[in-house]
């Protein structure tokens, strides 16, 4: 693994004629500072990406505020720490908010997060891992500051700007731990861990991620390998168990996330009419009726959204769908408090109700959602990135009150530049998938006899973290969730930055052989 490293005189008073050179270690810190070209490449990023963010901040005076958003800033405003989403992103409003009453406050100050991660990324690559190519390390540089899908998702009042930088910072310690490996790189590993794990739950999988990578790690001690692990499960334990009291505590049921029955209801209900399921007659009474609800409604909606030929969230959304119809009746039923009590509470049914569809026919089901889903993580949908329109409803009245906004609805000036540069990143996303994998199997394959030894696992250890940020990220994508692309602007970052230095590395390394073939 290469370091970067500045010489050294170093001669004794007995030998004066000749003078070792050693390479000393530089630090991170000097590598930026007194690097002459990586400081000005990192000024230059900063200055460029956000000038770039102030020239959308114009087209858009106004954030976009889609239904998320909206949902986050009235879980802000009024406390709410049990609500449809964790609480994690509504407690970074709150914290903004002590400072400035503004969203544009918020997304200036999720864009400067995002440059810095961006940056600490791609730095951090090329001091432990070393870019031996400039003209890769150049393009690095550009597509981390000229990033379209960056620049609109940090332009929106909504969890996927904090909890992308997060994932980008928490992968990038990872990668610190894998190369150098010190206390420090691993707690802060797990601190954000932690935060991941309080703004999104596609961050489920994350701890699992972690804990591969710490015992994959090759200069780590079993015992701090132990520990840094034990420290993680302690720390997402804790997470999961003070969630589950607040959240009996506000509504009585004993869920962590009232979203996995939901998601996992509305992924099995968008192909359920290619299903030949029947409830038992003894089956629970809920079950039954919940059952007899969707046969009714199911053939009000259209049929894209009942044969599996697209997956959404309309099931969990739409106001008509049997699940949200279903709520009052439960809610009466077993006389609960509110409207969101009822909503945690058929959490369990609707995933009981799901894994019987997906048992009748686990055929169907891997037919008609995952290879579904599976397309839609190689295309996925631009959905509130697709056009100014795709934002355009009018305010609730807490958001408007809470930000001190006067319009009732969002304000365009000039062109729509969502039209223009979100329009190739569904093919882009694609693309990225193929070569981010392709590329990187391709450099370990050219050094697979060197794995087998502990100095090649270490020379591998980057792109080894990336694979399985990959395939964790694809597998969870796919199975236990709905893709769309602002989920995507992690990857996409990481995907850019791993598969370009994957790509120096090959190159270098086939140059090699062609230098000692010429000999």
């Amino acid at each position: 693994m290469s370091r970067k490293t500045v010489p050294q005189s170093n001669s004794s008073a007995g030998d004066k004629k000749a003078a070792k050179v050693q390479p000393i270690q530089q630090s991170y810190r000097a590598f930026i500072w007194n690097n002459k070209p990586t400081r000005q490449l990192s000024l230059a990023s900063a200055i460029i990406s956000l000038f770039l963010f102030y020239l959308l901040t114009l087209a858009y005076p106004i954030p976009d505020m889609f239904s998320d958003g909206h949902s986050y800033i009235y879980a802000a405003a009024l406390k709410e720490e049990v609500y449809y989403r964790p609480y994690g992103y509504s407690k970074f409003l709150r914290i903004l908010y002590s400072f400035a009453h503004s969203a544009n406050f918020v997304v200036w100050v999720q864009h400067f997060i995002f440059i810095l991660a961006g940056m600490f990324l791609l730095t951090s690559i090329d001091y432990l891992i070393g870019f031996k190519n400039k003209y890769l390390k150049w393009i690095g540089w550009i597509l981390i500051t000229i990033n379209p899908l960056g620049l609109f998702v940090d332009l929106t009042v909504a969890s996927d700007s904090i909890f992308t930088s997060i994932t980008i910072l928490w992968m990038t310690t990872l990668l610190w731990i894998f190369v150098r490996p010190k206390w420090y790189w691993i707690l802060l590993s797990v601190l954000l861990l932690y935060w991941a794990f309080n703004i999104r739950y596609n961050a489920l999988y994350y701890p699992f991620l972690f804990a591969i990578a710490i015992l994959l790690t090759p200069r780590l001690k079993v015992l701090h390998k132990s520990g840094a692990i034990l420290l993680a499960l302690m720390v997402i334990l804790g997470t999961y168990k003070s969630t589950v009291d607040k959240v009996e505590l506000y509504t009585g049921a004993r869920v962590f996330a009232g979203f996995e029955g939901w998601q996992m209801a509305n992924n099995t209900l968008y192909y359920f009419k290619k299903v030949d399921f029947k409830v038992d007659p003894a089956e629970d009474p809920d079950i039954r009726t919940l059952d007899t609800l969707v046969r009714l409604i199911i053939d009000s909606f259209p049929s894209h959204e009942t044969d599996g030929s697209a997956i959404g969230s309309g099931y969990i959304w739409n106001k008509n769908s049997p699940l949200k119809r279903f709520i009052p009746y439960y809610g009466q039923k077993y006389k609960l408090k509110n409207y969101y009590a009822a909503w945690y509470h058929v959490s369990e049914l609707y995933g009981d109700y799901a894994r019987m569809i997906i048992s009748a026919d686990p055929g169907a089901y891997f037919k008609y959602y995952i290879l579904t889903n599976a397309r839609c993580y190689f295309l996925p949908d631009l959905e509130s990135l697709h056009d100014f329109e795709a934002t355009k409803e009018i305010y609730p009245q807490t958001t408007r009150s809470w930000y001190k906004i006067h319009q009732e609805k969002p304000i365009l000036f000039g062109y729509d530049y969502k039209k223009i540069f979100m329009a190739p990143y569904t093919l882009f996303n694609a693309v990225l998938l193929i070569i981010s994998l392709v590329i990187p199997l391709l450099f370990l394959f050219t050094q697979r006899k060197k794995l087998l030894k502990k100095e090649g696992v270490e020379a591998a250890a980057p792109l080894i973290l990336w694979l399985l940020y990959y395939f964790a990220n694809a597998a969870f994508s796919i199975i236990a969730s709905v893709v769309v692309m602002r989920y995507q602007a992690a990857f996409v970052l990481l995907a850019i930055c791993f598969t370009l230095i994957a790509l120096d590395k090959y190159l270098t390394h086939h140059q090699s052989l062609k230098r000692n073939y010429g000999k």
